[in-house]
């Protein structure tokens, strides 16, 4: 340990993340000088820039754009019968256990953030600063998040049962799965399973079956598989890892104050038997194909994949509903002819919509003849207004490893989502 951190640090490394080792600290005088170099260049980070930095944190400006900063990744995945946005009135019921008392920040580098009175981010005190007296609000945690316990739930339904309408906020992270599931140190690294973790999903079923409408937020930064939460809930919404300003940014899209617009990162499995799942898949010339299936007499009948399940994944890539009607027009771009050197091709589209929200409007192109084997369609653009692709952008690496722009005609598709494609055109490189 100890002569590799030489090495590391003779060589120009600074930092390390991860353990320590106090045999480590140690060092005679000779081997200090190792460490005075990178010692001075961390120390004069901090004695150079804080004469610049201002050490005014939590500013008005800074809140609101923290603020702005969760509510565009916000992804609505799902909204029956027009449930929200939610009325500021009435009985609010805010159940589960990551509702209360911290907030996902950053998944295990950081964790959880300990709730204290001077952030007030977590999503019921964001609701209840929403509705301020307008409604009354009632919260029951249910169980711990990495519980398999049930105990709890009774209080959960007594609370659910009171207003018009609960929401549920659930989601998963490392540390949980490590804390629920017992085994060796690499082990609670590796787990396959995407569900939700401990007994948060019967906790959802449990309200649900109250009968009142049900709204889930899930509070994670990787797909999950519970498909049964698309058809049972009343809505379903998807929350990254936030800031402190994250209950209350949460809360302006429940309540309708801000149009969600985000989408999907990345695709969510149906299985996690049907992992890789992913739309820029490389071009081949067979079809997908039937998918594998179990016959009734148990027998396994493969079909030209490699897993039982359907490649089709449960929310594709850039998925995401709005409040909105959204409508799109023709697809044109404006120039149909373009050279490898010139800069951009300016990709337009006519979208009409039924409030003045907006929406994100995804590019994909699609090189319909190259050189070697590229995908089948890969985002280049992804704006509110005019989306500019750039030429550089739609170069492959050839079988000479040289990156090039290959003449030849380049398909435009625009849509919703990598699956919800709703226009295309052509143009032609030369």
């Amino acid at each position: 340990m100890k002569s590799v951190t030489k090495q590391l640090l003779t060589a120009g490394t600074d930092v390390e993340m991860g353990a320590t080792s106090r045999k480590s600290r140690r060092w005679s005088n000779q081997e200090s000088s190792i460490l005075q170099p990178p010692t001075l260049r961390f120390l004069d980070c901090f004695a150079s820039s804080l004469r610049w930095v201002s050490l005014r944190i939590r500013t008005l400006p800074l809140s609101w754009l923290a603020r702005e900063l969760d509510r565009e990744p916000i992804v609505l995945m799902e909204n029956h019968n027009g449930t929200l946005p939610l009325n500021k009135s009435g009985n609010i019921a805010v159940i589960g256990p990551m509702a209360h008392g911290f907030m996902n920040m950053s998944g295990l580098y950081g964790g959880y953030v300990v709730y204290k009175s001077q952030c007030r981010g977590a999503t019921l005190d964001g609701i209840k600063a929403a509705v301020g007296n307008k409604a009354q609000v009632h919260y029951a945690q249910g169980r711990e998040r990495w519980s398999n316990d049930q105990l709890g739930f009774d209080e959960v339904i007594d609370a659910a049962k009171k207003p018009d309408v609960a929401v549920v906020v659930v989601g998963t992270l490392l540390r949980d799965q490590m804390e629920l599931w017992q085994g060796n140190w690499r082990a609670r690294r590796r787990q396959c399973p995407l569900s939700l973790v401990g007994a948060q999903g019967p906790l959802i079923k449990a309200i649900v079956d109250t009968g009142v409408p049900t709204v889930v937020v899930l509070s994670n930064g990787k797909p999950i598989t519970d498909t049964w939460l698309s058809n049972t809930t009343s809505a379903l919404v998807r929350q990254f890892y936030l800031s402190e300003r994250g209950g209350n940014a949460l809360a302006d899209v429940l309540f309708g104050d801000y149009n969600p617009s985000g989408k999907l990162s990345v695709s969510f499995p149906s299985y996690v038997g049907d992992l890789p799942v992913f739309y820029d898949y490389l071009n081949s010339a067979r079809s997908i194909g039937d998918s594998g299936h179990e016959a009734s007499n148990g027998t396994l009948v493969f079909g030209h994949q490699y897993v039982l399940g359907n490649p089709t994944p449960w929310y594709p890539f850039g998925y995401g509903k709005s409040y909105s009607n959204f409508k799109y027009g023709a697809v044109w771009v404006d120039r149909s002819t373009v050279s490898a050197s010139d800069r951009t091709v300016t990709v337009s589209v006519n979208v009409t919509n039924t409030h003045t929200h907006t929406k994100r409007v995804t590019v994909y192109i699609s090189d319909d003849i190259a050189s070697v084997v590229v995908p089948n369609r890969q985002l280049k653009g992804f704006e509110k207004v005019v989306i500019p692709v750039k030429i550089a952008h739609l170069g492959v690496w050839n079988a000479r490893m040289k990156y090039v722009v290959e003449p030849g005609r380049f398909t435009v598709l625009v849509g919703s989502s990598s699956e919800d494609i709703r226009g295309n055109t052509t143009f032609t490189v030369r």
